[in-house]
């Protein structure tokens, strides 16, 4: 294997995109990391479909992760958000004032994440 073809960082991204162009890598994802990464992504989704689709205010996120317990602290939302992002399931962006908003990427299905549920 080690003499076998390499994949540079540039293709891994590549094949790890397309791959998640479907709802059901999306779901696979989400079977393998924490529950708390599926919580959070769930309180994202929830939030967009309230807001007819656009993205999320990072404190609007923040606010609900912890008061539903999810989340205790800014830097635990921020890496399980970064781990989610890493995955190309969720993205963000910032508006001119430098305010960070949050979003599921369109290809991703936002019904199937919100009815998710962890298999035991």
């Amino acid at each position: 294997m080690r003499y076998g073809p390499q994949l540079t960082a540039v293709e891994k991204t590549k094949k790890v995109t397309s791959t998640l162009k479907t709802g059901v890598a999306v779901l696979q994802v989400l079977a393998s990391l924490a529950p708390r990464h599926t919580e959070v992504l769930q309180q994202l989704v929830t939030i967009q479909l309230e807001n007819a689709g656009k993205s999320t205010p990072y404190a609007a996120l923040k606010e609900v992760c912890m008061k539903k317990m999810i989340t205790a602290k800014d830097e635990t939302l921020r890496q399980v958000l970064n781990e989610l992002s890493d995955h190309a399931i969720i993205d963000s962006e910032k508006d001119d004032g430098g305010n960070e908003f949050w979003y599921v990427q369109s290809n991703t299905s936002i019904r199937d994440i919100v009815h998710f549920k962890r298999s035991k």
